[in-house]
């Protein structure tokens, strides 16, 4: 009978942590559709709750042009770009956004993309050139 309890409370308790990281963490995502190779990462949805991070996959050498639109329909949609500690691109994405951006390598050639979406429905593409 104890075994029965214990089991329980383990599997209430359980359950009460998961669900509170869930609420901490607030991600959540419905009907994800998207990828990450070199030189292309995209996502479509029907509601994006949380951040995605990702660094560039084999980035070509020197400067190069980085490319990226976002259709977002409904919530709010923010796009950090860093090459180091330096921020290239801090901005929201709300309705339709076509841009690019200049990398120069500088010596420090480390890209990363932040995207982070509240209530977030839509999608966005981003797309370098990569080294052959």
């Amino acid at each position: 009978m104890n075994i029965s309890k214990n089991l329980k409370a383990s599997f209430l308790l359980s359950t009460v942590l998961f669900a509170s990281c869930g609420i901490i963490n607030n991600y959540s995502s419905r009907n994800w559709h998207g990828g990450d190779v070199g030189g292309h990462n995209y996502a479509s949805f029907d509601e994006m709750n949380g951040r995605q991070d990702f660094k560039l996959l084999n980035p070509a050498a020197g400067d190069f042009s980085l490319k990226y639109t976002g259709d977002i329909t409904e919530g709010e949609l923010h796009l950090v770009i860093k090459q180091g500690r330096n921020i290239i691109v801090n901005r929201d994405v709300t309705g339709s956004v076509r841009d690019s951006v200049r990398i120069s390598d500088g010596g420090n050639p480390d890209v990363k993309i932040s995207v982070t979406g509240k209530h977030a429905r839509g999608k966005y593409d981003i797309t370098y050139p990569t080294s052959k």
